[in-house]
């Protein structure tokens, strides 16, 4: 990315500073997946709220140089993150021996054998899943990679503001997502399909719910919700337009997310993974090729960056399609 000298400074040593966590991050997704896979959820939202305030005071120790600590600015916020991540493992792995209902399973006390069984069947479920993921934040990735090679500071700094607002919101479904698969896998394993209707027409009409009273909410306070991660009057008018394009996509991606909950409670991912990826082979990724070719030309004047998230949208709206789809063929 073609950043100024003193953010891609920042930008280095933050993705350095969040590198120590990644090991227990991974380690701690395990545990934590196990908990909820069990129906367990609230030991994972007790494990996240006592790892709010030690990320909190981590943050404003390392950015500001309080208590002793370092004063780093933006890096601290990466190491904060990082040493967060090894508070929610040590956490992770002190509740599997104090929750009565999880050391019956006798985790790193018993081990078994390694089965390879055992593992085709949980990767023929876990690749798919994680590729779908990878394909989704490649999108944002990609386009953020792009945009900081195109376009200048202040268009980055308001792109960020709405992925970043429009993710907050995001979280709300994504949950559900998560809840919906647990139960639908559960009525599907008890043999009640009805249940497993209802739970999956409940969930998906509750994140649809939730993200069209958000983007009512978006629409009429995106300039004061911008205000509130920057004082540049630029970036927020041009967050304040992004703001905009972004509600078209909101209720299909509640849609597919909630959609693609079902179908992993259906043990159903590969056609989604399959269905994703032609449309970022044939939409996304032609388009952002054809845009960089346009790069300083006149031509880039009229699409802008406005069309990034209008192609955005665009993907979005078909994903939730193609979820209808291949929820129709599982």
């Amino acid at each position: 990315m073609d950043l100024e000298e003193n953010v891609q400074h920042i930008a280095f040593h933050y993705l350095a500073g969040l590198s120590i966590g990644i090991i227990p991050l991974f380690l701690s997704n395990v545990i934590r997946n196990f908990f909820d896979g069990q129906g367990f959820t609230r030991i994972t939202m007790i494990i996240t709220v006592l790892a709010v305030p030690f990320n909190v005071l981590l943050n404003y120790s390392l950015i500001f140089g309080n208590f002793g600590m370092p004063k780093l600015g933006g890096i601290g916020a990466g190491y904060a993150t990082g040493i967060t991540f090894w508070i929610i493992l040590i956490i992770s792995i002190i509740m599997t021996f104090r929750i009565e209902a999880v050391k019956k399973y006798k985790l790193f006390v018993q081990w078994v054998k390694p089965s390879f069984k055992a593992w085709k069947e949980q990767l023929s479920i876990g690749i798919p899943i994680g590729l779908s993921i990878f394909f989704e934040a490649s999108i944002f990735s990609v386009v953020t990679l792009l945009i900081g090679n195109m376009f200048s500071t202040t268009v980055i700094a308001a792109n960020q503001i709405v992925i970043s607002f429009t993710t907050l919101l995001f979280m709300i479904p994504l949950s559900i997502s998560m809840a919906i698969t647990i139960v639908v896998g559960y009525s599907i394993g008890g043999k009640k399909l009805d249940a497993a209707k209802q739970y999956a027409f409940i969930g998906v009409l509750g994140a649809i719910g939730f993200l069209a009273s958000g983007s009512v909410f978006m629409f009429f306070f995106r300039e004061p919700i911008a205000y509130l991660y920057t004082t540049d009057p630029i970036v927020v008018q041009i967050a304040g337009q992004l703001f905009i394009i972004a509600i078209i996509y909101q209720l299909s991606d509640a849609s597919q997310a909630s959609l693609q909950g079902v179908l992993r409670g259906l043990q159903g991912c590969k056609s989604t993974v399959l269905y994703r990826l032609c449309f970022l082979l044939v939409n996304w990724y032609p388009f952002w090729i054809f845009i960089s070719s346009l790069y300083e030309s006149w031509t880039l004047w009229f699409l802008g960056w406005n069309y990034t998230w209008i192609n955005r949208g665009c993907n979005w709206i078909l994903s939730s399609f193609t979820g209808n789809l291949s929820k129709g063929k599982s």
